[in-house]
């Protein structure tokens, strides 16, 4: 093979002048087949250079179209947006698919329901140290409203969208146990139950009628004032 000089590009044995710069080569040119080896990778990544810049500048007689290589660059970069894309609904599904936190309300409304449950247990009346629980006056009926408040504000927490009607239900069940707590502490002296395990003893308020009293009307609240605030979001 014939060795170029100048710019020192390797060429078949029968040529007479350089593919790459043109220079007229002679006899004296002509190098040994010890060397191709190493010209030919020096070769083959000149060349390949070459063609990449003549893609770029559109240089006829590359073999490749015009303009093949930035296509595959702006394919290249936006490859991550595409990436991006496409995980866009799934992460948007993972996020719907999250539960939502339950409104403070709600909680407080719950809490109230649990308190209304303890006081129904507790001692409703008391005379020398001897009480009368609410199970044995109408702390039956409150410990009932009070469990089906309690299950309502499970099935609004669960369906957030059309929880209304049950916080509407709940709410009533709340302000019933309140109202009869409510009853039954005015009337505590003149209760018939009362007297029968008490005597003839003036009873005092005990602390479970306080808590059912005042932990119904309070959960009703909290529930009302939960759904003036889902009116006003228009939920």
């Amino acid at each position: 093979m014939r060795f170029c000089p100048q710019c020192e590009t390797t060429n078949h044995d029968t040529a007479t002048g350089c593919r790459r710069c043109g220079r007229a080569l002679t006899s004296g040119d002509y190098v040994s087949e010890l060397l191709p080896a190493a010209e030919r990778e020096r070769e083959r990544r000149r060349g390949h250079a070459a063609t990449t810049t003549a893609v770029r500048e559109g240089e006829p007689g590359t073999g490749a179209p015009l303009g093949s290589v930035e296509p595959r660059m702006e394919q290249a970069h936006a490859a991550p947006g595409i990436a991006r894309r496409s995980r866009g609904p799934g992460s948007a599904h993972r996020r719907a698919a999250m539960p939502k936190a339950v409104p403070l309300l709600l909680l407080l409304g719950g809490a109230a329901a649990l308190l209304v449950v303890v006081g129904s247990l507790g001692p409703w009346a008391q005379v020398f140290g001897f009480a009368v629980n609410g199970t044995s006056a109408d702390g039956v009926l409150t410990l009932i409203g009070a469990i089906a408040a309690g299950v309502l504000l499970l099935v609004a927490v669960r369906r957030p969208s059309r929880r209304m009607p049950f916080l509407v239900v709940a709410a009533l069940f709340l302000a019933g146990s309140g109202l009869v707590g409510l009853i039954d502490w005015v009337h505590v002296e003149t209760r018939p139950e009362i007297h029968n395990e008490l005597g003839d003893f003036d009873p005092t308020v005990a602390w479970g009628l306080v808590m059912t009293t005042l932990a119904g009307w309070a959960g009703a609240a909290f529930l009302a004032l939960q759904l003036a605030a889902d009116a006003s979001r228009g939920r």
